[in-house]
């Protein structure tokens, strides 16, 4: 019995230890959470310019097009 209780406690030291290995090389939470909110926001702004520009030369076409009418 007292066999049993000292196997299981060495299995769990080894588990523990080969979760420590696997921990240490990849790249912090703090950094990816912050690239996971900063990545949708930046894709948020480039469809913000884009129907920004699409607009606003739709916006400039509509006025040339009603000018042109008015000076005939």
């Amino acid at each position: 019995m007292e066999k049993d209780k000292t196997f299981g406690k060495e299995q769990r030291v080894k588990q523990k230890a080969e979760g420590n290995k696997n921990k240490g090389g990849g790249i912090s939470l703090r950094i990816q959470l912050m690239i996971g909110f900063a990545v949708p926001i930046l894709f948020l702004v480039g469809v913000g310019i884009i129907s920004y520009r699409s607009a606003s030369s739709g916006m400039i076409q509509t006025v040339q097009h009603k000018v042109r009418l008015d000076s005939l």
